[in-house]
């Protein structure tokens, strides 16, 4: 699927990018992706309402084409890439990492993989993530969970976010993988009107 490069992701006026922790949700099949919708027509569908998502590791034990990945993402879409431990896996990120480049907003290594020779990527390292509490300047967040968090919560939540990576271009994902996508959308929405 291609996406229409007028869709709703790019029409946002702050830097935030707001996702989540891969696409292929098996709640969404008929709740948020139509019933006909094509497993491989997914990720741009996800595309049309949100600006990036962070693809989790195990993605990669399966064979992946990230070209065509591309081809369903407008312009401003990000990828982030979940280190695998599996080394077999790792080949594939760094290879998808150079196809995604374009595209690529970073790898998320953990503390423990700062053997991992990434050099040629953008790595997001080093350097803790965001998580609701936590204020201190970074450029990435996670959230685990939306699930019974009410929109002042969540406005708290990205407010706080907005500061601790000082008003910086910056992603943030919930890693809930049963995520509801109405209340990603609608948090989406308020980071909008936040102007963040």
């Amino acid at each position: 699927m291609i996406h229409d490069s007028t869709g709703q992701a790019e029409q946002t006026t702050g830097n935030l990018k707001l996702g989540c922790y891969g696409w292929l949700h098996s709640r969404w099949q008929g709740a948020y992706y139509p019933d006909d919708l094509p497993t491989d027509w997914q990720l741009g569908y996800y595309a049309n309402d949100f600006s990036c998502v962070l693809v989790p590791a195990d993605y990669w034990q399966q064979d992946v084409d990230v070209e065509d990945w591309l081809d369903g993402v407008h312009e401003s879409f990000c990828f982030y890439l979940e280190w695998p431990q599996d080394i077999k896996c790792q080949q594939k990120v760094l290879q998808a990492g150079e196809v995604l480049k374009p595209h690529l907003g970073g790898l998320l290594l953990d503390k423990a993989d700062g053997d991992a020779d990434v050099s040629r990527l953008p790595v997001i390292s080093g350097k803790p993530i965001w998580r609701p509490g936590v204020e201190s300047s970074l450029s990435v967040g996670l959230v685990d969970s939306i699930k019974g968090i009410d929109l002042q919560q969540q406005r708290s939540w990205l407010e706080a976010f907005d500061r601790a990576s000082q008003h910086q271009a910056r992603a943030l994902f919930v890693m809930d993988a049963s995520v509801d996508h109405k209340q990603l959308t609608d948090m989406q929405k308020l980071a909008e009107m936040l102007g963040l």
